[in-house]
């Protein structure tokens, strides 16, 4: 339908993956499982491919999805994670598979990216201000003025990526760096990024010399990650010659497309976006302005972001996942396997920019609980232990509402004081948090 030439403005797609029974994605995780399958170990001839979502702040509800999949005992059922913009640094966590995985990622949003915090060092929505050319008014603004006296740094982009990937990823919620190096030559990561020189995808990993270490690595997810206007200036790396890398919702949103170009036969979407909701929005002239002002020099990336066909291409993932989902006998034997989970219809979006500590953490129980329903409806892919717990039951195991209750834990030794505290209770079955980490 979009191909022939539909008015962009007048088109409804929805996420639809909504169903009962079988699918072929879901059948070889369920195998891989029941023999304790390991990464270049396999006893099968597939490959199999966990392909995460971003979204900005919507990123929580992967977190939440892909923290399941390691509680119900498919860490070790993958060959390949792919991901763009926040995916990427959600499969880094999932890979790492550090002790008390379940919390320990997912606890990065809800306490480090949200509230005060999120306010005063990550997301500075005055500077929309500056990026539609009215950058005047921002000088009548409280934080213009703790610019000047100094006591907020000068020149921070809108959404400030450096607090995330060095002062989060290194410092207050570290990655276990070496945890992660030793499980991604078993399961390499692939980071997705948009070259706007190239104008096409570019997958950015370990063995292809685009990073190789932590700072390298974040500096992939950076350009993966990198909101044109919203997050700073385009990225350069100098495995990718002449290009300038941008967030990966310019040409592949969904790193689905990735992973089947390197022969993977079996792909487990997880989206953000809940099934219901309208993938193609309106035309924003707020927007507009912003892709006019930053691209100045690049029209044609302007224009291509302006007509909304970065839109088009996330509105034909989202139907191709619809139909491979819930219809997979279509595509015939010999296609690759394609399964979404996606938080069902009716459940509220999360704003990119979003900042409540509620908000996120209900988007982390979301995915978790979406993501346990799917599992648990489809034999060998919960613990049998564990069989009469619903997905409600699960979710508030593992993320218990009172956990709001206590401040957020702004460094690494913190989080695990409060971690130590519940584990008991989180363990109990077998089922939750169980993965193996030094805390020393």
């Amino acid at each position: 339908m979009i191909k022939e030439g539909s008015a962009l403005n007048t088109l409804e797609v929805v996420g639809d993956t909504a169903r009962t029974g079988s699918h072929p994605v879901l059948e070889v995780l369920a195998q891989r499982r029941a023999e304790g399958s390991k990464p270049m170990q396999r006893t099968d001839k597939y490959k199999v491919a966990l392909a995460i979502e971003g979204g900005g702040m919507r990123g929580c509800v992967s977190a939440g999805m892909a923290s399941a999949l390691i509680d119900a005992g498919l860490g070790d059922c993958f060959d390949e994670v792919y991901g763009p913009s926040a995916g990427s640094l959600v499969g880094a966590y999932w890979i790492a598979n550090s002790f008390g995985m379940v919390q320990y990622g997912c606890s990065l949003y809800y306490d480090l990216l949200t509230g005060k915090n999120s306010k005063k060092f990550f997301i500075d929505k005055t500077r929309a201000l500056t990026l539609l050319g009215f950058g005047f008014a921002r000088y009548f603004t409280p934080r213009y003025f703790k610019e000047v006296v100094g006591l907020r740094p000068k020149g921070l982009p809108l959404l400030n990526l450096q607090y995330l990937l060095r002062s989060c990823v290194e410092d207050m919620r570290p990655l276990d760096w070496e945890g992660f190096a030793a499980r991604q030559k078993l399961i390499p990561l692939h980071i997705v990024a948009s070259d706007v020189v190239a104008k096409k995808a570019v997958d950015l990993t370990l063995k292809g010399g685009h990073w190789s270490n932590i700072r390298e690595m974040t500096l992939a997810m950076t350009a993966s990650m990198n909101l044109p206007a919203i997050a700073g200036p385009l990225v350069k790396l100098d495995s990718i010659k002449d290009g300038l890398l941008a967030d990966a919702q310019l040409f592949e949103p969904v790193p689905f497309k990735s992973a089947l170009a390197n022969g993977c036969t079996h792909v487990l979407v997880l989206r953000t976006r809940p099934d219901g909701i309208n993938c193609m929005p309106r035309p924003s002239k707020v927007e507009a302005g912003m892709m006019k002002n930053f691209f100045a020099d690049m029209p044609d990336v302007a224009d291509y972001l302006i007509q909304m066909k970065h839109k088009e291409v996330y509105c034909e993932d989202i139907l191709r996942l619809n139909q491979a989902t819930k219809s997979p006998q279509q595509q015939g034997a010999a296609c690759a396997q394609l399964f979404a989970i996606a938080p069902q219809e009716g459940v509220a979006e999360i704003g990119r920019l979003e900042r409540g500590r509620g908000v996120i953490f209900d988007g982390v129980k979301e995915g978790y609980c979406t993501s346990v329903g799917v599992l648990k409806s489809h034999p060998g892919l919960w613990p049998e232990a564990d069989a009469d717990t619903t997905a409600e039951e699960a979710t508030e195991r593992a993320f218990p509402v009172d956990l709001l209750d206590e401040a957020p834990a702004f460094s690494r030794s913190s989080w695990i004081d409060s971690y130590l505290g519940r584990r008991d209770e989180m363990t109990k079955n077998g089922a939750v948090g169980c993965a193996p980490f030094n805390i020393h």
